[in-house]
C-alpha cells in the first residue's frame, strides 16, 4: 500500500494552561477535538477518505521541525500519554494505493516556490532522511572509501558524483528496482550496468558527461538542486511564515555541525534536529551531491562535467555556506574530498 502524505493536516496545540490558537502550516485543516484523560492526552481527528493510516508528529515550535512520536495507526484517534507542556502535535493522514514508503524515507509531496524570483515546480518524490552512512555504502559497494572511517553511522564521504551514481545503480540491482543511470555515447545506449559501458568511459574527462538518468525509473538517484532546495526548505510544509534561513531552523547548532560545533570531524547522522519534512543534516555534516541534466551551452544528452554540491559540512564556516540557497558549489563529477557524500531519493515506488 502506498503511504504518501495527504494535504490534509491537523495542528493541535497543547500549553501548560490550556489549548489556543497557532498558526497552522500551510495547507493545514484544523479538525480535531481534543481531551485530557487523567494524565494523558487524547487526539481525536475526523476520518479522511483514502486514509489507510494516520502519523503523529511534534514539535516545540509551530513551524516545526516535526518528528515522529510514534508508528502510524489506523484508528483517527490517539492516547499521549503523559504529554509534555507547550509541545505541537501535527497529525497527517498516509493514503492507501500502493506499497509502502520504504523505510528511512519521507514522500515529498511535490509543489511550486519561490527560487530566486522564479517560480520553480517541483514533482512529487521520495527523500531518504539521512546521507548514505559508511555502512550503507559498504552493504553495497564492498569498502568504504572514507577519510574519516571507522563508525559505520559517520556519512560516507570522499565519493565523486560517479560513485555516487554507481552506488545509486547498484543498490536498485540489489532490491530489484529498475536503475535510473545509463550511460550513451556517440547515439549507443550502453545501458544501466557499468561492466557494459563504453570501454573508455573513465578514460578521461571528455567521456564523463555521458551518463545520463531516466528519473521516471522506480530505481534510487541522485536528487536534482531544485529538488533538494524544495526539500530543504520543508517542502509544502514551509509555514506560511515563510522558510528558515538553515534546513529546519534559524539557529544553526540545533541542525547542523559544522566548524564551530563539530571538532573537525563528521558525526553520526541524524544527532541534530530535523526540518519540516522529517530530514536531517541538509545545513551541515556532510555536503551532498545532487544531479544536473543540461547546461544551456551544452549538446542535447550531455550534462555539466561540473555538478551541484548542496549543503553545509562540518567543516563550514558560518551561515554562509550553510544557507540552503548559499550553501552550494559545482564539484569535478569526477572528483572526491572529504566533505562531501550524498543522499539517496526515489521518483516513484
Amino acid at each position: 500500500m502506498k503511504k504518501a502524505l495527504l494535504t490534509s493536516i491537523i495542528l493541535i496545540l497543547l500549553t501548560a494552561v490550556g489549548l489556543s490558537a497557532v498558526s497552522l502550516p500551510r495547507a493545514a485543516i484544523p479538525v480535531v477535538s481534543i481531551e485530557k484523560v487523567g494524565e494523558n492526552l487524547k487526539l481525536d481527528w475526523e476520518d479522511i477518505t483514502g486514509a489507510e493510516s494516520y502519523q503523529i508528529y511534534e514539535a516545540d515550535t509551530p513551524q516545526g521541525p516535526w518528528t515522529p512520536i510514534m508508528p502510524a495507526v489506523q484508528t483517527s484517534e490517539y492516547l499521549i500519554p503523559n504529554p509534555a507542556s507547550k509541545k505541537f502535535y501535527c497529525v497527517s493522514s498516509i493514503e492507501a494505493d500502493g506499497p509502502p514508503v520504504p523505510e528511512g524515507f519521507v514522500f515529498v509531496e511535490g509543489g511550486t516556490f519561490n527560487h530566486l524570483n522564479v517560480d520553480v515546480t517541483v514533482a512529487s518524490f521520495y527523500m531518504n532522511i539521512y546521507t548514505v552512512t559508511q555502512a550503507d555504502y559498504y552493504d553495497i559497494i564492498g569498502y568504504n572509501p572514507s577519510f574519516f572511517d571507522g563508525n559505520p553511522d559517520f556519512p560516507v564521504e570522499r565519493v565523486s558524483w560517479v560513485d555516487a551514481a554507481l552506488y545509486c545503480n547498484a543498490r536498485s540491482v540489489a532490491e530489484g528496482l529498475t536503475p535510473c543511470f545509463s550511460y550513451v555515447f556517440e547515439g549507443v545506449d550502453y545501458g544501466t550496468d557499468p561492466d557494459y559501458w563504453y570501454e573508455k568511459w573513465t578514460f578521461d574527462e571528455y567521456f564523463l558527461p555521458f551518463i545520463i538518468c531516466d528519473s521516471s525509473a522506480n530505481g534510487y538517484r541522485l536528487p536534482t538542486s531544485m529538488e533538494w532546495i524544495y526539500a530543504a526548505k520543508g517542502g509544502n510544509l514551509t509555514p506560511a511564515s515563510g522558510y528558515s534561513i538553515y534546513a529546519g531552523s534559524n539557529v544553526l547548532d540545533e541542525v547542523a555541525w559544522h566548524s564551530s560545533n563539530s571538532g573537525g570531524t563528521p558525526h553520526n547522522v541524524g544527532t541534530k534536529l530535523p526540518n519540516e519534512l522529517g530530514i536531517y543534516d541538509m545545513s551541515g555534516n556532510i555536503r551532498e551531491w545532487c544531479w544536473q541534466a543540461s547546461a544551456p551551452h551544452l549538446p542535447e544528452g550531455e550534462m555539466p562535467l561540473y555538478q551541484p554540491n548542496h549543503g553545509g559540512d562540518f567543516g563550514s564556516a558560518g551561515a554562509e555556506f550553510c544557507n540552503i540557497i548559499t550553501g552550494a558549489s559545482a564539484e569535478h563529477m569526477g572528483g572526491s574530498n572529504r566533505i562531501s557524500g550524498f543522499r539517496v531519493v526515489r521518483s516513484g515506488l
